[in-house]
């Protein structure tokens, strides 16, 4: 299910470029309290979203916007069924977004950004796919492998769409969060190295813009990851196109990796 929320500014400031982990942040608090639209589950993880878009007039500094309107909009998109969207509205309506911008190296949490949730507007039904579909990625798409730092660490390197190992990569993920889905909604659904034959990926247009993105924020978690973002036409099997547009194309899409659409 795909919606989208309208806010109301009720303070004029700045608004930070890199929002993701803020956003991602105030998701995770609401599906936390309302885990019972999610299969009682308070890790709920099957949901992306775009950055905020300022419905009027704006100009952007080094680091943040500055808006010169009253309303701004947010696309978010869930894996739940389509007759949960009342429940889902209720959720978001007549809560409030507080955002800060940064300043040096500090997130100033809720001393920018104020907007009131006004609205909550379901999208139009996405027409169903065939197995074959161009996409444009609205949040830089998230796709990492798993390696050993010389200390024998586990880390994770963040791969580019121009590298050969990408594709392999991008289906093996969205794989296992489909299946992964699955199981914990009582279905079942396998997969091996044979389920990849006949997939493909292929970025279209010039080459990939990479994106940084900073998460887990003054915690020792601290990360600076590489996303990218980029226009791309997919071959796969429906379920996962239909899967990928609901709860994101790639990794870690809670974050707000992998916002796409047609």
């Amino acid at each position: 299910m795909r919606i989208k929320i309208v806010f109301e500014l009720k303070k004029n400031d700045l608004i930070p470029l890199d929002q993701q982990y803020i956003l991602s942040l105030w998701f995770q608090n609401i599906f936390a309290e309302s885990s019972k639209y999610c299969g009682g589950k308070k890790n709920f993880e099957f949901y992306t979203f775009s950055s905020l878009n300022p419905e009027g007039a704006w100009k952007t500094t080094h680091e943040a916007i500055k808006p010169f309107c009253r309303f701004f909009t947010l696309d978010f998109s869930v894996l739940i069924p389509e007759s949960c969207f009342s429940e889902l509205q209720n959720m978001f309506l007549g809560r409030m977004l507080h955002i800060g911008h940064r300043a040096s190296d500090s997130l100033l949490m809720g001393s920018s950004y104020q907007g009131a949730i006004l609205e909550v507007k379901e999208f139009e039904q996405e027409p169903h796919p065939v197995s074959s579909k161009t996409i444009k990625a609205i949040s830089p798409i998230l796709v990492t492998k798993e390696e050993r730092s010389r200390k024998g660490k586990s880390i994770n390197r963040y791969v580019a769409p121009e590298s050969d190992e990408y594709q392999e990569l991008f289906f093996k993920s969205m794989l296992r969060r489909y299946s992964k889905w699955c199981s914990e909604n009582n279905s079942k659904f396998t997969f091996s190295n044979k389920t990849l034959q006949g997939m493909s990926l292929k970025y279209l247009g010039k080459q990939p813009k990479k994106v940084y993105v900073s998460l887990w924020e003054q915690t020792p978690q601290h990360e600076r990851v590489t996303a990218y973002a980029y226009d791309f036409e997919i071959q796969t099997i429906p379920e996962i196109v239909d899967f990928g547009l609901e709860a994101g194309f790639g990794e870690m899409c809670q974050f707000g990796f992998g916002f796409c659409c047609f």
